[in-house]
């Protein structure tokens, strides 16, 4: 089991004063797509992972789609989660 609550903010992405004070750059932006910590962590998960073994990852909201089409391309079979708003958050993968 991999658990991860990764960067995955836009790099030029609006953030509310209170997070920007508060939560260090580094621990909330990913590049011009949110997606550059997810890519290698994705891509590596697979060799890390018992058959059928899980990868839990939180996301931007936007970002289900890619996000699963990376879990995909890794060898993962991936589904993406709402949050209690209703909002795409999580991507559960089950390596093959």
């Amino acid at each position: 089991l991999i658990v991860s609550n990764p960067p995955y903010v836009e790099d030029d992405a609006y953030l509310p004063m209170e997070v920007r004070e508060h939560e260090p750059a580094l621990a909330l932006r990913a590049g011009d797509d949110g997606l550059s910590v997810l890519r290698p962590l994705i891509a590596e998960a697979r060799r890390w992972l018992a058959p059928g073994g899980t990868l839990a990852l939180e996301i931007g909201e936007t970002q289900g789609d890619d996000v699963a089409a990376l879990c995909s391309a890794a060898g993962l079979d991936a589904r993406v989660e709402q949050d209690l708003a209703g909002r795409d958050r999580y991507v559960i993968a089950t390596r093959r």
